[in-house]
């Protein structure tokens, strides 16, 4: 019984006894009784306080996109998205398949990442992680990884993951960097074919003496 319905019992018994008291004929008075002490009023016992429900898990919503190079690959992503988005419990998964590079699928992605409408997973070529990370385009995921049980760096090619991994404050790369821009999505090998007669002709250095001496760049 709470003190609202106490409170009201109550006033329904001192009202009671003043009817009783009024319709009742008057009586002799009788020598007034010593007056009874009264009993100490009973403390309420503290108030229980009732187990807080933990709050609902807040839905997710994830966008991630790639830049699929036919239909036949978008379906690929799309397929595997859905199957990913019917596991995971409190968290919803939408593929967007990006332009081609001839539609300036990173310039567009820039424009996106400064109006804060940008997916939050994405592809870029591995050429432009280092622009993306000086610039601050993409989130170093790092620590994510150190707290994530059975990541390992060495399980990825180190070709991919050393432009992953670099740090551009300290120029270090690897697991120990202290940096982590993403995980390949695939490796390419570029060709380059020399007509090494041409090269002769003009005089110019034979780039295997360079590649032999650790001078040939893409500037040579």
């Amino acid at each position: 019984m709470n003190r609202r319905l106490i409170f009201v019992f109550s006033s329904l018994l001192l009202v009671a006894s003043m009817l009783l008291s009024a319709c009742a004929p008057a009586a002799t008075p009788a020598p007034a009784a010593p007056a009874a002490t009264e009993a100490p009023a009973a403390t309420e016992a503290p108030a229980v306080e009732q187990p807080t429900e933990a709050p609902a898990m807040e839905e997710v919503a994830l966008r991630w996109r790639t830049r699929p190079d036919n239909q036949e690959e978008a379906d690929v992503y799309a397929s595997i998205s859905d199957e990913l988005d019917a596991k995971l419990e409190g968290i919803t998964l939408s593929y967007e398949p990006g332009g081609s590079e001839s539609s300036s699928y990173q310039d567009v992605l820039k424009t996106e990442i400064g109006a804060g409408t940008a997916p939050d997973v994405f592809w870029i070529p591995g050429s432009d992680v280092g622009d993306f990370a000086k610039r601050g385009l993409i989130l170093n995921l790092a620590d994510q990884a150190s707290m994530t049980d059975g990541f390992n760096i060495d399980d990825f090619y180190a070709g991919p993951m050393a432009a992953l991994t670099h740090n551009p404050d300290t120029n270090a790369e690897g697991a120990d960097s202290g940096a982590l821009w993403g995980l390949p999505r695939d490796v390419s090998t570029f060709v380059l074919y020399l007509n090494n007669d041409l090269l002769a002709e003009a005089g110019a250095t034979d780039p295997r003496e360079l590649a032999a001496k650790g001078e040939w760049t893409w500037d040579a």
